[in-house]
C-alpha cells in the first residue's frame, strides 16, 4: 500500500510540477495565412500552418492545432465520437462544457488526457484541439493546452 501510496503523490507532483511551470505567453499566428488569431503558448512553442491548419508545438508536451470553419462545429457529435471510440476508450470527462472540453481515455490499457474546444472568431468558427499524432498527454499537459485554446482571440 505505502508503494502505491507513493507511486500515486509522485504522480501528482509530476502534474503539479508541469502545471506550475508551464507559463502561457502570448503566441501570434497571423503570419500563417487566414488565421489573424493570437492565442496562448509556453515560451519557444511555434507555429506553422500545414494542411490548412496550424500547428503550435513544444515538443512533445504541447502540441494543439488550430481549424476554421465557415459554421459551427458541431459539439454534440464530436462527443458521442468519442464516446463510441472502441480503441482509445473514453474513461471520464474531466471537463465537460458545452464548448468542448478534457477527456481521460485509455489505449492499450495505459491512461491518457486529450482536450477539444470550439469558439466563434470573427466571421470563422475554430476548432482547436491536441493533435492525433499518437502522443499520449498527462492532465496537466491537457490542462495547460485547453487553457491555451480558451484565451485564443482575434488579433
Amino acid at each position: 500500500m505505502k508503494k502505491l501510496l507513493v507511486l500515486s503523490f509522485g504522480l501528482f507532483a509530476a502534474t503539479l510540477s508541469y502545471a506550475q511551470t508551464t507559463t502561457l505567453q502570448d503566441l501570434d499566428l497571423s503570419s500563417n495565412e487566414g488565421f489573424p488569431f493570437i492565442t496562448k503558448a509556453p515560451a519557444g512553442a511555434t507555429s506553422k500552418e500545414k494542411y490548412g491548419e496550424v500547428q503550435i508545438t513544444l515538443g512533445k508536451s504541447f502540441e494543439m492545432t488550430i481549424n476554421t470553419m465557415s459554421k459551427p462545429y458541431d459539439v454534440t457529435k464530436r462527443k458521442a465520437e468519442i464516446k463510441s471510440n472502441t480503441v482509445n476508450i473514453l474513461k471520464k470527462w474531466v471537463v465537460d462544457a458545452p464548448e468542448g472540453g478534457i477527456y481521460e481515455s485509455e489505449v492499450f490499457g495505459k491512461a491518457q488526457y486529450h482536450f477539444f474546444y470550439t469558439a466563434k472568431m470573427g466571421e470563422d468558427y475554430v476548432m482547436i484541439e491536441d493533435t492525433k499524432n499518437g502522443d499520449a498527454y498527462t492532465l496537466a499537459q491537457a490542462q495547460a493546452m485547453y487553457d491555451a485554446a480558451k484565451a485564443t482571440h482575434l488579433k
